[in-house]
């Protein structure tokens, strides 16, 4: 009688058949394909220089829209800084990241007072700086979505904004 010992074949040791790597080279593609549509495609940042205020008081309020259907209310995106960190003569500079490219506005407004909101005079007209991309002009009311629209690529965007 022959001493040689006999293994059981587990699963660890089982011969793979050309079928079952087929199968398993298949789930790990659509593995692999679930996990890139999940992955932001492209991530683009957008660069925002707001030129020189008039004073650093207060904040100032960055929004950004990326569908006419939000602007000027329905803030998805938006940024606080301290007007009090901008150096004397230069833009103050913030940056909106990870999005996808595509067409985008932005408002801005100096909250001088700090109570969080744009103060108006009884007719509607700002008392804090305002302003917005392309320096869209307001003329009773917020300039439209279409004046202040600007695209953004996939290596992102650099827009200039002036408060006034």
């Amino acid at each position: 009688m022959n001493n040689q010992t006999i293994r059981p074949i587990t699963p660890h040791t089982r011969p793979q058949s050309p079928r079952s790597l087929t199968v398993l080279l298949g789930q790990g593609c659509v593995l692999l394909a679930l996990a890139a549509s999940v992955l932001p495609a492209q991530a683009a940042d957008i660069t925002v220089d707001i030129q020189p205020l008039p004073s650093s008081e207060g904040w100032v309020m960055v929004s950004l829209f990326e569908r006419s259907a939000d602007y000027p209310h329905n803030i998805r995106y938006g940024q606080r800084i301290a007007a009090s960190r901008q150096v004397a003569g230069q833009p103050l500079q913030l940056v909106f990241t990870q999005l996808q490219p595509g067409r985008y506005a932005l408002s801005a407004y100096q909250d001088k007072d700090g109570n969080g909101k744009l103060n108006t005079n009884l007719m509607g007209i700002p008392n804090e700086p305002v302003g917005f991309s392309n320096n869209a002009k307001a003329s009773f009311g917020q300039p439209s979505f279409d004046s202040a629209a600007f695209e953004v690529g996939p290596q992102g965007a650099r827009v200039n904004l002036t408060l006034q």
